[in-house]
């Protein structure tokens, strides 16, 4: 048996047991399709009303395995004997056998039937009493058993040779349900003659279960399943199963192939741990240290200001993939989100409280200016004034004599004064000039 098919239908489960619990972990879930191929007779072919039908019914077992919505090829024979089985067996329905991932078996009841005149039976409505009959009657179901583990042998060996994938063979179940003698003394007869019958076969069946299990062929009990149950089960007076009926045989499938599925590997422990430069009081920055076991399985590494959930970083944040570390100048709650190369990911938190603001710089006092304070008033004191001596008296200071000159301006005088004086002057002689070439004028007109 292939662990490719295996792995197929355990990936299978896992997506059905999410959509079961209402749990979707990603946006968009592509769910794998399992191959389901299905040979056998009328039971896997189906019937939704106990008549037959044309084509194979949505209800049969094999659609609703692992919650339905699988790929389904059913080319199970209504009527169909264990040697019809071997012999259909041809190219086309190996090919489609070939890259299947299950394939169910369901086979054996006609053969049993046949054996025992079962329509017969059923037509004459009458329990069979007649020691001699009962004993041919179940020497043929002996043989048809026999004959049927035969031909199973043969459809393994042929399936084998060209699929891995499990096969899945249910082993035949009493169709009768039990009911009181003195009540119907037939349908009486017929769960006791099915309940016979069917534990004589699967008696067979289960001695060549571990031996076909070794080949990747496991027995599904559908005996159990469907004793007691069939009333409910199994339409009256015939042995193909109601809706009910192939939603249990569809249970027992699912439930076989969780037991088959190997014990997935644990997940990789992902996590990481946040830490500060300091906790001691500071004016800042605080740097945030982000450690991890194998910082080279990290592909991104974000972070965000604020208690932030992994939706928020869907818009990106601020990535730190090469330092591992970043710097924060306020109080307040950090939170990072790292993402490993298996599709894990951890989002840790860490808050922020141990920065300061800088201490305010006092401005120097203004100096008020000095006030003038009165002297005292002086007390009235009858004490003399200290006499004054004469040797203390000081002297007159002699003044140097200033030497004067008529020819020069003082020392307080300056340029601007001088060209004053001079544009005075040449002002004058200007308006002198103007006079007397006027004069000059007059005479020589009056000439």
């Amino acid at each position: 048996m292939k662990l490719k098919h295996l792995s197929l239908l355990f990936a299978v489960l896992l997506v059905f047991n999410l959509f079961a619990s209402n749990f979707v972990f990603a946006e968009e879930t592509s769910e794998p399709k399992a191959k389901i191929v299905s040979l056998g007779d009328s039971i896997s072919f189906g019937y939704e009303t106990g008549k037959p039908n044309t084509s194979p019914s949505p209800i049969a077992f094999p659609n609703l395995i692992l919650g339905g919505n699988q790929h389904v090829v059913n080319l199970s024979m209504p009527g169909a004997t264990s040697k019809d089985l071997l012999s259909s067996l041809d190219a086309q329905v190996l090919m489609e056998v070939e890259d299947a991932d299950l394939i169910t078996i369901n086979i054996g009841s006609n053969d049993i039937l046949k054996a025992i005149g079962f329509s017969e039976i059923l037509k004459n409505q009458t329990p069979i009493t007649d020691p001699v009959l009962l004993a041919q009657m179940q020497a043929n179901a002996l043989q048809a058993s026999q004959d049927l583990a035969s031909n199973l042998t043969s459809i393994f060996a042929t399936i084998r040779s060209n699929s891995g994938a499990p096969i899945f063979i249910y082993n035949i179940y009493n169709p009768f349900p039990a009911v009181d003698q003195n009540v119907s003394p037939f349908g009486s007869f017929l769960n006791t003659v099915g309940g016979q019958i069917a534990a004589a076969v699967n008696v067979e069946m289960a001695s060549q279960s571990q031996a076909l299990s070794n080949i990747g062929v496991f027995i599904i009990d559908a005996y159990s399943v469907f004793d007691g149950n069939q009333s409910s089960y199994v339409f009256p007076m015939d042995i193909h199963p109601t809706p009910e009926g192939h939603a249990a045989l569809a249970t027992i499938t699912t439930q076989k192939l969780v037991e088959l599925m190997p014990e997935p590997e644990p997940e990789p422990v992902f996590a990481i741990k946040l830490s500060a430069s300091t906790s001691e009081e500071t004016e800042g920055p605080v740097t945030v240290y982000v450690e991890t076991e194998n910082k080279e399985d990290v592909q991104h590494l974000f972070w965000l200001k604020g208690d932030k959930l992994i939706e928020d970083f869907r818009a990106g944040g601020n990535e730190i993939i090469e330092s591992f570390s970043f710097e924060v100048t306020e109080n307040g709650t950090y939170t990072v989100l790292a993402l490993h190369n298996q599709q894990l990911y951890a989002l840790e938190k860490i808050d922020i409280t141990n920065i300061v603001p800088p201490a305010e710089e006092e401005p120097p006092a203004e100096e008020e200016p000095p006030v003038d304070e009165e002297p005292p008033a002086k007390e009235d004191d009858n004490t003399p004034p200290p006499p004054v001596k004469k040797e203390e008296t000081k002297q007159p200071v002699e003044k140097k004599p200033v030497v004067k000159s008529g020819n020069k301006l003082p020392n307080t005088a300056t340029p601007s004064n001088n060209y004053l004086v001079l544009g005075a002057g040449l002002l004058f002689v200007g308006f002198a000039y103007m006079a007397i070439v006027r004069i000059h004028k007059r005479k020589s007109s009056v000439q």
